[in-house]
């Protein structure tokens, strides 16, 4: 099937580091808190590579140890990011910043296990399903009420 949504992963910085940022290789010189086991779908899920990486364990540590200066940058989903940061952690919003362009994007998918009855109907009645509420504009308007950059979001109708 095609996929249901696209997600973009960015960095956030600390709002006085003067980052001159324009792609994900002027991030090298800095240390940078991800998510130990998270996927960013960008160079910096290969520890070892040419970045210094710092995995902790969730979102909010990662924003503590960025507010305080233990990392220099972080990396999170771009709109679960700014969520957060205007929910649970507005606090730090006046600490730190988002910064675009996006490092990835990452395509999601519904997956069917092969072994349910009627996968296959169940598959098609899915995309069936999806696909009206894309051409009807009920998706983009549901991903615009909740902050979403349609245009990036959504994946282009076959």
């Amino acid at each position: 099937g095609s996929p249901v949504l696209h997600t973009n992963y960015v960095l956030i910085k600390r709002r006085e580091l003067p980052l001159s940022f324009r792609r994900l290789e002027d991030a090298k010189p800095y240390l940078v808190g991800t998510l130990r086991g998270g996927i960013t779908g960008s160079a910096l899920d290969h520890a070892g590579g040419e970045y210094r990486i710092e995995p902790n364990t969730s979102f909010g540590q990662n924003l503590q140890k960025l507010a305080a200066g233990r990392i220099d940058l972080m990396t999170g989903e771009r709109y679960n990011a700014a969520y957060l940061l205007k929910n649970e952690f507005a606090p730090f919003n006046d600490a730190v910043e988002i910064l675009f362009p996006t490092i990835s994007t990452i395509s999601f998918y519904l997956m069917f296990s092969k072994n349910a009855p009627d996968v296959g109907d169940k598959m098609q009645a899915f995309e069936k399903g999806l696909r009206t509420l894309r051409v009807n504009g009920r998706l983009a308007a549901l991903l615009r009420r909740h902050g979403y950059d349609v245009g990036v979001a959504l994946p282009k109708i076959d």
